[in-house]
C-alpha cells in the first residue's frame, strides 16, 4: 500500500477505537505536507508498518519500547521532589518490539532534521551520539535524567527554552471552550487534581501531529491564588494492534522503568491526565546552538531510551547483539528509513496537492 492508502485504512481502524475528531485529522493531513520530518512524525503507524521492508537487518532481542521516538518526543515535568526533569514524553505506541526500532527511528528522525537544516550536524555524529548514549546507560544501568547536579548544561538549554509565563498563560486560558470532561476520562482527571473541590473551566486544544486528531482537553482554574491546569488526552490502542499484533504491556509504569517518575500524570480508561504549565517543555534540537550542543542532545536522548528499555530488557542479550552489529548499522538503517520517509512525504504532498487521493478531501468530497 501507498502512504495515503495506509492512512486510510489506518484512520478507519482508528475511528472505532476512539472519538475521532475529524477536524483535527484534515488539519493533521495538511501538516504532513509539509515536510518530510513532519510526515515521518505524523505517520508511525506507517513506518511500523514498513519498517522490516526499509530496514530487514532490525531484528533483535524485544523489549518494551517506545515505537513513536522521535527526537520532538523529549521534555521536562516535575518529579515528587519538585525538580525538573528531563526525558521521554510521550508512550502513546508503547508495546513490545525489537530495541534497534527506537534506535533506527530516532536516528532517522534526527537524520531527516538534519537533511531539512532543523539541525546542525554531520548524519555520522548523528547515529554515533545516540548509539553512544545507549549503550553508556545499558551498561551502566540507567540513570534519571535529572536537571540538577550533574545535568547543568542540559539544565541550560531547557531555561533557555522556556516561554514566557504570562505569554504561556495568556495562550491556555484562552483556548476554545468545551462543554464537558467524558464520564470515561474522569477517573484520569481525579488522580491528578491539584485539590479536591476544584474548580475550573474547560477547554479544547489541538497540538502535536502524531496524536492530533484524538480528544484532548485542557482544565483551567485557580488553585491557592494563581492558575493551574490539567489536560487530557484520550489514547488508542499502539497501531501495531492495527497491523494484526497482540496487545502487550507498554513501558509506562513498569517497575524497573529508570525514572523520577511524575507525580501529576496518570493513565486510566483509556486516557492520560497530566499537569500542564510554562516548565513542561519539549526541547527543540535544533534550536542547540552548536554541534557539540546537538551531539551531546541526541547522546542523551540515547541514553533515555536505556533508561526506558531497562524495565524490560535482557541486558546481556542486548548488549550481545549489539557488539555483534557492524559498525555503522545504525547510520546506515536511519540513512534507509530516513530515505524512504522521504519518498512518502512525495507521495503524500502530491496527493494532498491535487486532492483525489487525500483522506480529507475524499470525506470532504462525500460529505458535499
Amino acid at each position: 500500500m501507498s502512504i495515503v492508502d495506509s492512512t486510510s485504512s489506518y484512520e478507519r481502524w482508528l475511528g472505532r477505537q476512539i472519538d475521532v475528531v475529524r477536524e483535527d485529522l484534515d488539519t493533521k493531513h495538511e501538516l504532513m505536507a509539509e515536510s518530510a520530518f513532519v510526515c515521518f512524525r505524523g505517520t508511525y503507524y506507517r513506518w511500523l508498518e514498513r519498517v522490516a521492508d526499509w530496514a530487514p537487518g532490525l531484528d533483535a532481542p524485544v523489549v518494551a519500547g517506545v515505537g513513536d521516538l522521535h527526537v520532538e518526543n523529549f521534555g521536562t515535568w516535575r518529579d515528587a521532589e519538585g525538580r525538573l526533569v528531563w526525558g521521554v514524553n510521550d508512550f502513546d505506541e508503547s508495546e513490545e518490539l525489537p530495541y534497534t526500532y527506537d534506535l533506527a527511528r530516532l536516528a532517522a528522525s534526527a537524520l531527516l532534521a538534519i537533511r531539512e537544516a532543523k539541525v546542525r550536524l554531520e548524519p555520522d555524529a548523528a547515529a554515533d551520539a545516540i548509539l553512544a548514549g545507549y549503550r553508556k546507560r545499558m551498561t551502566s544501568g540507567g540513570r534519571p535524567i535529572v536537571l540538577a547536579g550533574r545535568h547543568r548544561r542540559l539544565a541550560r538549554l531547557v531555561d533557555d527554552e522556556l516561554p514566557d509565563q504570562a505569554e504561556w498563560w495568556k495562550e491556555t486560558l484562552g483556548l476554545p471552550p468545551a462543554a464537558s470532561v467524558p464520564r470515561s476520562a474522569r477517573e484520569a482527571l481525579r488522580a491528578v487534581l491539584p485539590a479536591a473541590g476544584w474548580r475550573y473551566e474547560l477547554h479544547t486544544k489541538a497540538s502535536g501531529v502524531g496524536s492530533r486528531g484524538h480528544r484532548r482537553l485542557v482544565l483551567t482554574g485557580d488553585c491557592n491564588g494563581a492558575p493551574a491546569a490539567r489536560e487530557l488526552k484520550q489514547l488508542s490502542p499502539p497501531a501495531g494492534h492495527w497491523l494484526g499484533r497482540a496487545l502487550s504491556d507498554g513501558a509506562e509504569g513498569r517497575a524497573g522503568l529508570v525514572r523520577s517518575a511524575d507525580p501529576l500524570r496518570a493513565v486510566r480508561g483509556g486516557w492520560v491526565a497530566r499537569r500542564i504549565a510554562p516548565d513542561c517543555v519539549k526541547l527543540d534540537l535544533g534550536e542547540v546552538g552548536t554541534r557539540a550542543g546537538a551531539r551531546r542532545m541526541l547522546a542523551w536522548m540515547g541514553a533515555e531510551t536505556a533508561n526506558v528499555h531497562l524495565a524490560s530488557a535482557d541486558v546481556p542479550e542486548v548488549l550481545a547483539d549489539l557488539k555483534r552489529r557492524k559498525r555503522r548499522w545504525l547510520e546506515q538503517a536511519a540513512d534507509g528509513l530516513a530515505d524512504a520517509a522521504r519518498q512518502d512525504f512525495k507521495v503524500w504532498r502530491r496527493q494532498y496537492r491535487y486532492g483525489d487521493s487525500n483522506p480529507g478531501f475524499r470525506r470532504e468530497r462525500a460529505a458535499s
